[in-house]
């Protein structure tokens, strides 16, 4: 799996998961449900293509990326969305167009795409140690976004929903996790009681974090802090894990594994400049089980040993309250 970055739009934790999804009431959210989901197919910005014209070998790279999104977005929603019923597919303009004026359809598509495609392969990869402001990551518009939405039913100014991705160039697991936190988004927020969501939110995932006594936690071996091993992560963390490869964990989202959960590491949605969310998903559908955010100003982006001891207390706090 290429290490870039990818965001979501869809409604996450704490404005990070949940951002804007709290701003919607329930019972639009379960219209939601009942609307025809449209993927809205990127199309290429013939002002780039202009810009560049004299580069072919940009233009290529440029076309084939939009196809290759276009093919792991519609195949990975075709076999995994299931929360509604009815799925089409057409080109952005005409999705954008229709969900403007009919509250009967929403759109998922790549939102705040790269502005400049000047440096889409010069970006650092995440397990850099980014600390400048200069950094592609510190700019929402430097993200792939995917996103939900329904202009005509929600508002020209609001998602419905939004997440964030771990890599920027979108793989199908990457499509898959975001599919599913997309869901998960959806069925927090039609199951969250009246005016209590934040609040709420805390005890939904804690209840959940509990589930991590009965699963193995797979835990990329990239992001490990280095020094950190697994005797040493035996002494704060009782529970099944493995450190394993990208691949391994890929193939457990792709499969929707309920024997695992995994580790990851995704760009903040609160749009405060390096800060990252650590946090732990369920493999099978998505669901959170911790959340953590991290400012790599102030650490690299690795996961260290008082993590593992913050995810016990957090799975301990909730496992007295059960």
């Amino acid at each position: 799996m290429k290490k870039i970055i990818l965001l979501l739009s869809v409604i996450l934790l704490f404005e990070n998961i949940f951002g804007q999804t709290f701003k919607i009431k329930s019972d639009k959210i379960n219209r939601i449900k009942n609307a025809v989901m449209i993927v809205a197919l990127e199309e290429p910005d013939q002002k780039k293509i202009q810009k560049h014209q004299d580069e072919p070998d940009w233009q290529t790279g440029y076309l084939e990326g939009i196809k290759q999104r276009n093919e792991l977005l519609s195949s990975v929603v075709k076999k995994y969305w299931t929360y509604n019923s009815k799925i089409e597919y057409m080109l952005f303009t005409a999705a954008e167009d229709l969900v403007a004026r009919d509250s009967n359809y929403i759109m998922i598509f790549f939102d705040n795409y790269l502005k400049s495609q000047d440096d889409l392969y010069k970006f650092p990869t995440p397990n850099d140690n980014i600390t400048t402001r200069t950094s592609p990551y510190h700019s929402t518009n430097k993200f792939h976004i995917l996103s939900i939405n329904n202009k005509a039913m929600i508002g020209i100014r609001t998602r419905v929903a939004q997440t964030s991705l771990p890599n920027r160039d979108p793989t199908y697991a990457d499509i898959v996790y975001g599919i599913q936190q997309l869901q998960f988004c959806m069925r927090f927020r039609a199951s969250a009681p009246k005016n209590t969501m934040y609040r709420f939110y805390g005890k939904y995932m804690g209840k959940r974090s509990c589930k991590l006594k009965y699963k193995t936690l797979l835990i990329n071996k990239e992001l490990i802090y280095a020094g950190l091993t697994e005797e040493l992560i035996k002494t704060v963390y009782p529970y099944k894990f493995q450190i394993t490869s990208s691949d391994i964990i890929d193939s457990a989202i792709i499969k929707k594994d309920t024997n695992y959960a995994f580790m990851q590491f995704a760009p903040s949605l609160t749009y405060v400049v390096n800060e990252f969310a650590l946090t732990i998903n369920n493999a099978e559908d998505g669901d959170v089980f911790y959340n953590q955010f991290i400012n790599i100003n102030k650490r690299k982006k690795d996961i260290k040993l008082k993590d593992f001891k913050k995810i016990v207390r957090f799975i301990n706090k909730y496992s007295s309250s059960i």
